[in-house]
C-alpha cells in the first residue's frame, strides 16, 4: 500500500468558532497521503497523446476528527484530485464516501476463500440505519472535486445504534473511506489486476456505448475506483449502552436538546469512582417531563419520573404539591441552521443572517412559493388559478425577500439560482423543518419573535417595507406557542379522471417532525419536510389510476441545489457541524451562537421569582448577546427520596458541577454548550444540600412581582400539522419591545415582559465558613471563574493529566463537606414565564 498515515493535533482551543456558531474541540484529525493502489489522480489537462498523464502533486485527504466518535458529522477536505464535470445528465469524477465495518473493509468471503468483491464489497454495504426510511442518514455519501482539485464533504459517523448492520462501537472497529472514480478502463464484475482492467487508459472515460462511462458515478465501486481509494480507522467513544451493568439509581427526564449532552456525562460518569447509573428518556419533551415529575406527592415519590430537566418552570398551581427545587444543568440555546448551496462550488454558505421579522415570515407559511400560479406584488399578470389568496403577491421565497437579501448584501441572485428562478426549492422545501409536539424550544423561539416590534406588528397583519404581509391564515396568531401550528388549509385540485389524488399546495408545504432527533437528521441528507407535488407514491402491487396513492414527501436536495433550514438545538448543530445564521437582536446586531453570544446573554438573563430560574431578556439592547440562549434546570426533590435516591440525585449534581469542561471524551461538556458561570456552580451546590437534606422545606412564593405570562392558544386557533413519522424599508430590528398586537388592534400584553415588573433580587444562600470547604471555598470559586470563562485554559484543564487530577481532588473536597445553609427549594412560588402546556 502506498498511502502514508498523518495524525494532525487540533490547537487546544474551546469548542467555538465565530461565524459559523459553536463547533466541537477535536482531539485530534488524520491525513492520508497516497491512495492504496499508489496512482495519483488523473489529470484531463494533459489530453492526447497522453490520456494516462497523472497529477505530479500525490493526492492527500483529511478527516477533522477520526477518534473519540458518536453519532456526529465530520468534515472531509480533500487536494489534488481530478475535477468533477458534467456532461448532460451524467456527472463525472466525483468522490463516494462510505462507512464500512473493520479497519481493511471491501472483502467477501465465500466458502472460506477471501475474494474482491465488487460494490463496494459486504463490509461497505449500503443498509439502511435503524431510523425511519424518510430520514434514514445511510452510509455513502457522494461528492464532486471543484476545478482546482480540491473538495469536500461532511459525512455522518453512525455508531451501533443508528446502524445494527455496521455495528461500530469500541469494540466493534470500522473504517470511513474515501473513493474517488479517477477514470480508467475498469468493466463491470472485473477485480483490480484482471485482463482488461487499465486505470491509466481514459478514453473511456466520458464516452461509450454499452462498454465506457467508467468514470460515471455508477463505476464509483468498480476496480480502478476501489484500488485508489483512501482509509480512515475510526474510534468510537463508549456510550451508556457501554456501561456496566447495573440497575438505573434513579429515571429522569425531558431536555430533548440536551440528548447528546446527557449521553457523553453518562458513558463518562458510570465509569469513574461514583459509578453513577441513571435512566434519562430525553425523547419525553418538557411538557410531558413536568407532568411526570410533579406527580410525585410530598412524603411518597409516586412520579414515574424522579428528576426532570427543563428550560421552563412548571405552572405554580400545578407544582404545589411537590416540593423541589431547581439546579442549572447546562447553558445552551437554539440554533437556525441551514444547509444552502453555493450553486458555483457545490458547497454549503456558511455566512447568513436572519432576524425576528424573517422567522416569522417563515414560521407562518407566508411565501407564496412557485409552482401554485402566485406572482410578485409588483407584477401586473393575473394570478393563476392555483394561487392561494392567503399569501398572493408576497415574495415566492425567502431567498428574494427584499428584507433578506437588505441583510445579506454579499450575495446576489447569482448566489441562489434555482431558488430566486424558480426551482425546485420554491415548492417549500425552504420552509424550515420544526419539531412537532409540545416543546420549550418552541416556546422561547416564538416568544423572541413575539418580542420584536416588527415581527410582532408583521404577525398582527402590518406588511413589511417593501409591501410582504403575513398569510391571512395566521394574522393575529398569539405568540408564543407550545408547538407549531400549520394553519392554512391550501388548495387541493380534483382527482383526475382516474381517480388519483390531485395536487395538493401550502397544506402540505411544511409539515412539523415528530422528534428533534430527526429533524436533526432530516437537514443531515438535505430532506424538506414538505410534500412533493409532482409525484405519486403507490402502495406495493398497485399502480396509478390507484386510489390509494398519495403524494409522497420531497426527496433529499442534490449536491449544487440544497435550500433547507431546519430549528435545533445548538447540540446538534455543533455535532453534526451545521451551518447556523447569525440573530439580530434588540440592539441590532447580527450574533452568532458562540461562547461570546451565549455569555452575554446570560449575563442579561432576567430572573424568576424562585431567585434560581433565569431566561433571556429580548429587549435588552446589549449588541453582544445572542437572542436564542437558553438554560436548562434539573428540576430535583426536596421531599420524599428514600435514602438511596437521595444520595444518587446528590451525586448527579454533584457530577454536573464538576463536568463544565469543553471536550469529546466521556463526561466532558459536549459541543454546543456554553459552561456553567461560578454563581450557577453555586447553585448547583445549593440544591445538592437540599436533596441530601431532605428537608422538605419549601421558599415562601415571591409577591414582588406582578402581571402574568403570556398563554398558550394551542389547540384553540389550529391543528399543530401532520408530522411527518427594519424600520423605514431598513432590515434592523431597533431596541426596546412592544406588545404583539392581535387581529382585533387590542394589545397582547403578554408577549414581552411588562415593564410594571419588578426584577426580583439575585439570591444565593452560602453555607456557612466551616469546614473544608469554607476555607477553599474563595479558592474554588475563583478557580470555578476561570474555568467557566472557556477558552485554552479551560480546555487544557480538561484534556491533560493535571486537569484530570485537579478535578478529581474538586470532586474530593467539594462532597467532603456541603454547605450547611439552609436549602433553596420551591414548591408554589409565582413565577414570570411558567409552562402552560394546554
Amino acid at each position: 500500500m502506498a498511502f502514508v498515515v498523518v495524525a494532525v493535533a487540533a490547537a487546544v482551543v474551546a469548542p467555538i468558532i465565530t461565524g459559523s456558531g459553536l463547533q466541537r474541540a477535536q482531539a485530534s484529525g488524520t491525513t492520508v497521503t497516497g491512495t492504496v493502489s499508489g496512482d495519483n489522480a488523473y489529470d484531463p489537462s494533459a489530453g492526447q497523446p497522453n490520456p494516462g498523464a497523472q497529477n505530479p502533486l500525490p493526492p492527500s485527504v483529511t478527516v477533522d476528527q477520526t477518534t473519540d466518535l458518536t453519532s456526529q458529522m465530520v468534515h472531509v477536505t480533500w487536494k489534488n484530485f481530478t475535477p468533477s464535470s458534467k456532461k448532460g445528465a451524467n456527472s463525472f469524477y466525483d468522490v463516494a464516501l462510505l462507512e464500512c465495518r473493520g479497519t481493511n473493509p471491501g472483502k467477501a468471503v465465500v466458502n472460506g476463500a477471501t475474494l474482491w468483491n465488487p460494490n463496494f464489497g459486504d463490509d461497505c454495504f449500503t443498509a439502511f440505519p435503524n431510523t425511519p426510511n424518510d430520514v434514514s442518514v445511510g452510509n455513502r455519501v457522494t461528492a464532486l472535486t471543484g476545478a482546482n482539485g480540491t473538495g469536500e464533504a461532511y459525512f455522518h459517523i453512525e455508531t451501533a445504534v443508528e446502524n445494527s448492520f455496521l455495528s461500530c462501537d469500541p469494540t466493534h472497529p470500522c473504517s470511513l473511506l474515501v473513493v474517488p472514480n479517477w477514470g480508467g478502463v475498469q468493466p463491470s464484475g472485473k477485480a483490480p489486476g484482471d485482463p482488461g482492467v487499465n486505470c491509466k487508459d481514459h478514453t473511456k472515460d466520458t464516452t461509450g456505448l454499452g462498454a465506457g462511462f467508467y468514470a460515471a458515478d455508477a463505476a464509483l465501486s468498480l476496480a480502478c475506483s476501489w484500488g485508489d481509494r483512501f482509509v480512515f480507522p475510526l474510534q468510537f467513544a463508549p456510550t451508556p449502552a457501554q456501561c456496566p451493568s447495573a440497575a438505573p439509581a434513579f429515571a429522569a427526564q425531558g431536555a430533548p436538546m440536551l440528548t447528546r449532552t446527557v449521553s457523553l456525562f453518562q458513558a463518562g460518569w458510570c465509569n469513574d469512582a461514583n459509578k453513577l447509573s441513571f435512566d434519562f428518556d430525553s425523547g419525553t419533551n418538557e411538557y410531558l417531563a413536568r407532568q411526570s415529575f410533579l406527580a410525585g406527592g410530598s412524603g411518597a415519590l409516586t412520579s414515574a419520573a424522579d428528576l426532570a430537566v427543563v428550560n421552563r418552570p412548571p405552572d405554580p398551581s400545578a407544582a404545589a404539591a411537590r416540593k423541589f427545587t431547581y439546579a442549572p444543568v447546562v447553558t445552551s440555546g437554539i440554533a437556525i441552521a441551514f444547509h444552502v448551496d453555493d450553486p458555483q462550488t457545490g458547497q454549503f454558505l456558511t455566512d447568513l443572517t436572519l432576524n425576528a421579522r424573517l422567522v416569522a415570515k417563515l414560521l407562518t407559511q407566508s411565501y407564496a412559493l412557485f409552482p401554485w400560479d402566485c406572482h410578485a406584488a409588483s407584477d401586473t399578470s393575473t394570478q393563476g388559478p392555483d394561487c392561494d389568496p392567503a399569501i398572493k403577491g408576497n415574495p415566492r421565497s425567502v431567498f428574494v425577500d427584499p428584507e433578506f437579501r437588505a441583510l445579506n448584501p454579499q450575495y446576489t441572485d447569482a448566489d441562489f439560482p434555482l431558488v430566486a428562478g424558480g426551482g425546485l426549492m420554491d415548492f417549500g422545501g425552504f420552509l424550515p423543518l420544526v419539531v412537532s409536539g409540545n416543546s420549550d424550544l418552541v416556546y422561547e423561539l416564538t416568544r423572541w419573535v413575539a418580542s420584536d416590534p416588527d415581527a410582532a406588528a408583521f404577525l398582527a397583519g402590518k406588511p413589511d417595507p417593501w409591501g410582504m404581509r403575513v398569510n391571512t391564515y395566521y394574522r393575529g396568531i398569539s405568540y408564543p406557542l407550545d408547538q407549531f401550528q400549520v394553519l392554512d388549509p391550501g388548495y387541493t385540485a380534483p382527482p383526475d379522471i382516474h381517480g388519483a389524488p390531485g395536487k395538493s399546495t401550502m397544506q402540505n408545504s411544511w409539515n412539523p417532525i415528530s422528534g428533534l432527533n430527526l429533524v436533526a437528521n432530516s437537514l443531515v441528507i438535505d430532506r424538506p419536510s414538505a410534500v412533493q407535488y409532482s409525484l405519486i407514491s403507490c402502495p406495493p402491487n398497485t399502480s396509478p389510476p390507484d386510489k390509494s396513492c398519495t403524494w409522497p414527501r420531497m426527496d433529499p436536495e442534490a449536491p449544487g441545489t440544497r435550500a433547507v433550514f431546519a430549528v435545533v438545538g445548538l447540540n446538534d448543530a455543533a455535532a453534526d457541524e451545521f451551518p447556523t445564521a447569525k440573530l439580530v437582536n434588540a440592539g441590532g446586531r447580527a450574533v452568532a451562537p458562540d461562547t461570546g453570544g451565549l455569555s452575554a446573554a446570560v449575563s442579561d438573563m432576567k430572573t424568576n421569582p424562585d431567585k434560581i430560574t433565569q431566561f433571556a431578556d429580548f429587549a435588552n439592547p446589549d449588541p453582544k448577546q445572542y437572542p436564542l440562549t437558553m438554560v436548562d434546570y434539573a428540576l430535583v426533590p426536596t421531599c420524599g427520596l428514600s435514602d438511596g435516591k437521595a444520595a444518587a440525585i446528590g451525586s448527579f449534581l454533584d457530577h454536573v458541577a464538576t463536568s463544565q469542561l469543553y471536550g469529546v471524551t466521556p463526561g466532558s461538556l459536549a459541543p454546543g454548550n456554553e459552561a456553567l458561570t461560578g454563581a450557577q456552580v453555586a447553585q448547583v451546590r445549593s440544591a445538592q444540600q437540599a436533596v441530601s437534606t431532605q428537608s422538605c422545606t419549601s421558599a415562601p412564593p415571591d409577591t414582588t412581582i406582578s402581571g402574568g405570562p403570556p398563554r398558550s392558544n394551542v389547540g384553540s386557533t389550529g391543528n399543530g400539522g401532520s408530522p411527518v413519522s427594519g424600520h423605514n424599508g431598513q432590515a434592523s430590528v431597533p431596541s426596546g419591545g412592544a406588545p404583539l398586537t392581535t387581529a382585533s388592534g387590542t394589545p397582547n400584553v403578554g408577549a414581552t415582559p411588562s415593564a410594571s415588573l419588578t426584577q426580583a433580587a439575585f439570591g444565593i444562600k452560602h453555607g456557612d465558613a466551616d469546614g473544608p470547604l469554607g476555607a477553599w471555598l474563595p479558592v474554588l470559586l475563583g478557580l470555578g471563574a476561570l474555568l467557566v470563562a472557556g477558552g485554552p485554559a479551560t480546555y487544557l484543564l480538561s484534556t491533560t493529566g493535571a486537569g484530570a487530577a485537579l478535578l478529581s481532588w474538586l470532586r474530593r473536597i467539594t462532597t467532603k463537606s456541603i454547605p450547611s445553609a439552609p436549602p433553596v427549594t420551591v414548591a408554589d412560588a409565582a413565577v414570570q414565564q411558567p409552562e402552560t402546556g394546554q
